[in-house]
């Protein structure tokens, strides 16, 4: 170790004890018009002094000075100006100026109060608008002259004031100036306060020295004035060392403490950084310490000594603490970076060989123990856990007290702060703290608020002192594993062999510590269910700029915008009949400097801001609206002070804020369209409980045309919904009350006009086969809507439009009750504008109807009915005469006329015919204009859609069955026989006419046939089922025969309706065969009928069966078979048991008239074919073969009119 000596006023070099050469003398002292500040154990030789005989003597020379160059960092002196030390710095104006902050105490600014006023006026002039059209003259200027004079009055009074702001600039500066006065005097009372404490403190440093005249003359002159002469030729003065001797002496120092460093001494990891010069060594630990040590000498026996230490340890700039460590901002006291040195060397120099002086004259020093040699000293260890211990701590206290100052800010009656006694190594900050509320006295027992669950506070910030073994930036250990392992190796290499264990084993191992902040969110603080990924925070400190507010604004921040978030997942995901349902009306913002806010869309352009203060944690709630009344701002107070008081009610709050204004707008918009508006109806609350939930508000308007339907607006927990109430009367005690019969949901975005792009059309569609009671609890209305906030900013236009709609819904909810009672299925269908054509109406006629533009809202949210054919129409095969779906709507709502019902089918393939034209020319030619078959129906050609129209809503089904019936049981015939004769290529069927009532075709060319059905209702028998009714004719051409198919007309018509029942095409084609197979036959048992000249009887028996009638005793029957062929028999022989007679000789006269035929014909089968009893011919020889059967039987019964034998 290198140590100076003075002796005589020279300097003397010792190492280790041996003397050096002697140096040059120090120079002169310095000027005495220069003063030097010394901390307190710099001014050891002014001890034994008064203040006042040093203040007397003036400036006094330092005898240190020529050695500054030698002292360390700490002991070197600085120079300041005498002359600026006593007269002092006088500040500029611009100085002055910065010094003076604004202040804005106690005042309001002049555009918040014109804002105000401006906002006032204008929500009492839209409120005057909405109100003076349901008034009379005399009223409305009543209000027109109030609303002026207090107006004015406004007015006057922001004139007034803005002639007093033109002082407002001097006013400002004085307020400030005084602001700025207070704040000196806090710090000159601040400034007393700390010099009391100096003065406190410097007490214990005073040191006396027993012979003080001696010490002046040694520290004055450098050398002992009295000694007797005779000692200086025993002590011959020694010359002082070189600068040169000085350098060498420290570059030896540095190969010592590196050799020391490289072999001999453990190093911690985190102590790696370190650097060699001017004969010490300074480790450096980012954001924890930095110390310069040296070495008491080479050899292996001296010790380390510590000479500065500075922890890196610092307050940030804007958040400066009391506490600081190191050689920080403001330097530390002498006090403390002594005690901090003394501690530090006594932890380097507890297994050393030699005992050394702390720098304590007054500490005792502990006994030194025996070095055990079987282990390895490790002093550097020892050191870094005590300065990574203290630079810990500092951290903590640091924050600590930063936490402890911005409690008289505002902050102590929200902020817990809580430090552990136990070493104080751990403390707690808590925020938003409040007192736990009770549930009011008129809510309790009524279940209807939950008791307040909120946690006291939202959350807690912990910082810890922790020994986990962790990785943390702070330690400047980036991987644990590797730094333990390096640890180890340096141990190993450093220890050398131990006789007694092999290897010697440290005395210290480094204890690993760090700062833990842990930020203990509550996650149903204030609002419940707060999302775990929205509590996400980074609150890690740099120790080089602690700042405790700058971090609890940070959690404050996250933690207020995660619960603002809950609230909007509240409002927008709550519940799938959420008012709430278009995220854009509920938005976030977030700003730096106030802090998150959420603004919810109320009504229209009226919307609400809440914000949570970041230092209280209450909520605010404050009227967001372009320009609103300043009367909503009281509401908007008591609902956040409720809120406040019970944080989980936030939700119901908003949505109650919302209803209120919903109901406010409505109402006004009602009353200026003179519709008849209450708020209440003679209705029990547990029914409308029951029917719209729990109610919160409701608006009802009569439907002046339906005495008992109301257009209702309710507002209840779930939603904003319209809808269509009818009421009903009903008898209590002798009393009348009303009651609810039916409802249903209206959705006023389809009906009003609302934003297309939030229009779902399939929430009104019904899939098919879904049974509508299955779908809806009150099928006979449409679907219920989720409200939004464009949708709910009613007008005048939109009620109007509902009001419409309401007439038309209550026209279509008949109907559908009609089609219930009947228990026929349907679905209601909404148009959509591409599903219209341009096409224009057709004109106004008696069966017209009058509709509004398909492109309007309002039309498109009336419904169309439609229902499988199969389903309104069970009997027939009605699918394969019409399309499959029948469609009914209701029309003439939008008019004065009252409404009616037009039911439209799609006929397949059967178009109308005109019987005017010529049979020859164009066959089957269709009808180009419409047609009118009756007053109710309408047929149009071009789309082949048939239209009924009932003027009776109520009666609008059984009407169209009706009428369907008719037309029904006639058009399924035409395809049929237009099938039929293009199948069997019968070019003699044609069909001649038909208008939907009747169809009229040929057979045979010549002879016609015309069908039509008579409904039951129009019978004259009676009977329940209707039926077929035929004619038969001849074309105009040959009007002078008789169609013989008129006789059997009734058979063929019960034959044609039984077939019809099974299959229309076979009924059709075997109608057509009867027709043209049995024309010969009839044709020939009436020339038979002609000829016997009334002695023969034609009975009918059947369309097929004629039975001729010789008198009482004989008969025979004629029957068409099937393939063309044609059976007579005798009755007797035929049917045993009848009261018949067999004919005389039949045998042989039909064996004659076979035997003829077959001689005759040209066929390769025989046209007549002998049977037991009778004869089977071909249809082509039926006629010739039943007119010579006849004239033999004839000539058998009567010889002597016909010419028998």
């Amino acid at each position: 170790m290198v140590t100076l000596t003075l002796v005589n006023g020279h300097a003397r070099r010792t190492v280790n004890g041996v003397n050096g050469a002697a140096a040059a003398p120090l120079p002169s002292p310095l000027d005495p018009s220069q003063i030097y500040d010394y901390d307190s154990t710099k001014l050891a030789y002014l001890d034994g002094y008064s203040i006042d005989q040093v203040v007397d003597t003036g400036p006094r020379a330092d005898p240190y000075a020529a050695m500054e160059h030698l002292l360390p960092p700490f002991a070197r002196p600085v120079p300041i100006d005498y002359n600026s030390f006593r007269a002092g710095h006088i500040p500029t104006v611009d100085e002055l100026a910065s010094e003076i902050t604004m202040s804005f105490d106690k005042q309001i600014p002049l555009a918040a109060v014109l804002d105000v006023v401006i906002q006032d006026a204008f929500g009492n002039l839209t409120e005057l608008a909405e109100v003076m059209p349901g008034l009379n003259d005399r009223e409305r200027k009543m209000r027109l002259i109030q609303y002026a004079q207090s107006t004015r009055k406004q007015i006057i009074k922001i004139y007034a004031l803005a002639k007093w702001a033109r002082v407002a600039e001097d006013v400002q500066k004085a307020v400030s100036v005084m602001a700025f006065l207070q704040r000196c005097e806090q710090r000159v009372r601040s400034a007393g306060l700390r010099l009391a404490t100096g003065a406190t403190m410097l007490i214990p440093l005073k040191r006396r020295n027993a012979d003080l005249i001696t010490a002046i003359d040694v520290l004055s002159t450098g050398a002992y004035q009295r000694l007797p002469s005779g000692l200086e030729m025993y002590f011959p003065d020694e010359q002082p060392i070189t600068n040169q001797e000085v350098i060498s002496t420290l570059l030896e120092m540095d190969q010592a403490i590196l050799h020391r460093l490289r072999l001999q001494e453990v190093i911690p990891v985190a102590m790696s950084q370190y650097s060699i010069a001017h004969g010490r060594v300074t480790f450096t630990v980012p954001n924890m310490f930095e110390i310069d040590l040296t070495l008491t000498g080479p050899e292996d026996t001296d010790y380390w000594y510590a000479l500065d230490v500075k922890l890196l340890v610092y307050a940030d700039k804007d958040n400066q603490s009391d506490i600081r460590a190191g050689n920080g901002p403001g330097g530390s006291s002498i006090w403390h970076e002594t005690r901090l040195l003394n501690m530090i060397n006594e932890q380097l120099g507890i297994n050393a060989d030699q005992i050394f002086d702390v720098g304590d004259p007054l500490a005792i020093l502990p006994k030194r123990p025996v070095r055990d040699p079987s282990f390895l000293d490790t002093p550097l260890i020892r050191a870094f856990n005590l300065l990574q211990m203290l630079a810990l701590s500092y951290q903590l206290e640091i924050l600590h007290q930063q936490a402890m100052r911005i409690l008289p800010l505002g902050w102590q009656d929200f902020v817990t702060i809580s430090m552990n006694p136990a070493g104080r190594k751990e403390f707690a900050v808590e925020y938003w703290k409040r007192s736990a509320q009770q549930m009011p006295p008129t809510l309790q027992g009524q279940g209807r608020m939950k008791p307040d669950a909120s946690p006291l506070n939202a959350g807690s910030l912990v910082f810890t002192i922790s020994h986990e073994m962790k990785p943390s930036g702070s330690s400047g250990c980036s991987n644990r594993h590797v730094d333990r392992l390096l640890m180890q190796l340096e141990t190993t290499s450093k220890g050398g062999p131990s006789i007694a264990t092999g290897q010697k084993k440290p005395t210290d191992v480094v204890q690993e510590a760090r700062l833990v902040v842990e930020w203990k969110p509550q996650h149903n603080a204030l609002v419940p269910n707060v999302a775990s990924e929205d509590m996400i925070l980074d609150v890690s400190v740099d120790p080089s700029k602690l700042n405790l507010p700058l971090l609890l604004r940070k959690i404050t921040f996250t933690h207020s915008r995660a619960i603002l978030r809950a609230v909007r997942a509240q409002l927008l995901r709550a519940s799938p009949k959420s008012i709430f349902g278009d995220a854009a009306e509920v938005e976030i913002t977030e700003e730096a400097e106030t802090g998150c806010s959420l603004r919810v869309s109320l009504v229209g352009s009226q919307a609400v801001t809440i914000t949570i203060d970041m230092r209280t944690g209450r909520i605010v709630l404050k009227d967001a609206g372009v320009l609103a009344a300043s009367n909503r701002d009281g509401r908007f107070r008591s609902h956040a002070l409720y809120v406040n008081r019970w944080p989980y009610e936030l939700v119901s709050v908003i949505l109650q804020l919302k209803y209120q204004m919903i109901l406010s707008q409505v109402t006004h918009q009602a009353q200026s369209l003179g519709l008849q508006v209450t708020t209440k109806l003679p209705i029990p609350g547990k029914e409308l409980a029951l029917k719209f939930g729990n109610v919160r508000v409701g608006l009802w308007i009569h439907l002046t045309p339906y005495p008992d339907f109301y257009l209702a607006m309710v507002v209840n927990e779930e939603s904003l919904k319209w809808a269509l109430v009818n009421l009903k009367d009903i008898i209590v005690d002798h009393f009348r009350e009303r009651s609810i019969d039916d409802f249903g949901w209206l959705d006023s975005e389809k009906i009003g006009g609302g934003n297309e792009r939030h229009v779902r059309w399939d929430r009104v569609a019904i899939e098919p086969g879904v049974d509508q009671e299955a779908e809806k609890p009150h099928a006979s209305l449409t679907a219920q809507r989720r409200g939004k906030a464009e949708g709910v900013s009613i007008k005048t236009e939109v009620v109007r439009e509902l009001y419409a709609f309401c007439c038309a819904r209550v026209s279509h909810t008949k109907v559908e009750q009609q089609l219930k009672s009947r228990g026929i299925t349907w679905k209601s269908m909404f148009s959509t504008p591409a599903a219209h054509t341009s096409k224009s109406p057709p004109p106004h006629s008696n069966n017209s109807f009058v509709e509004i533009s398909p492109f309007s809202p309002t039309a498109r949210s009336v419904p169309k009915i439609w229902i499988k054919i199969g389903d309104i129409i069970r009997s027939g095969d009605a699918s394969a005469l019409a399309c499959d779906n029948v469609k009914m709507k209701v029309v003439d709502w939008w008019s004065e006329r009252p409404c009616r019902v037009v039911t439209s089918v799609r006929l397949r393939d059967v178009q109308p015919v005109s019987q005017g034209s010529p049979p020859s020319s164009q066959p089957n030619t269709p009808l180009a204009k419409v047609l009118h078959p009756s007053r109710r129906v309408t047929f149009d050609p071009m789309s082949s859609i048939i239209s009924f129209i009932s003027d009776n809503v109520e009666t609008c089904v059984d009407e169209f069955l009706e009428e369907w019936e008719k037309i029904q049981k006639v058009a399924s015939l035409v395809p049929e026989v237009r099938q039929t004769q293009l199948k069997r290529r019968w070019d003699d069927i044609r069909i001649i006419s038909f208008d939907l009532q009747r169809v009229v075709f040929t057979y045979h060319s010549v002879y016609t046939v015309v069908i039509e059905w008579v409904p039951p209702s129009v019978r004259s028998d009676g009977q329940s089922n209707g039926a077929y009714e035929m004619e038969f004719g001849l074309v105009p051409d040959a009007a002078d025969q008789v169609n013989p198919h008129q006789d059997v007309a009734s058979f063929l018509s019960s034959t044609l309706r039984s077939q019809a029942t099974r299959s229309m095409t076979k009924a059709v084609e075997g109608l057509i065969w009867v027709l043209r197979d049995t024309l010969k036959v009839l044709l020939a048992v009436q020339q038979v009928k002609r000829e016997a000249r009334g002695r023969v009887t034609l009975l009918f028996k059947s369309a097929t069966w004629y039975r001729l009638l010789y008198g009482t005793s004989h008969a025979l029957d004629v029957r068409t078979l099937s393939g063309h062929r044609v059976g007579v028999t005798d009755v007797a022989l035929n049917m045993p048991g009848t009261p018949f007679q067999p004919v005389p000789d039949f045998d042989g006269i039909t064996l004659e008239i076979s035997s003829t035929s077959l001689a005759s014909s040209s066929h390769t089968s025989p046209p007549v074919i002998f049977v037991g009893d009778g004869l089977v011919c071909l249809g082509d020889a039926a006629s010739e073969v039943i007119v010579k059967l006849h004239q033999a039987l004839a000539r058998r019964l009567w010889p002597i009119d016909f010419g028998g034998a």
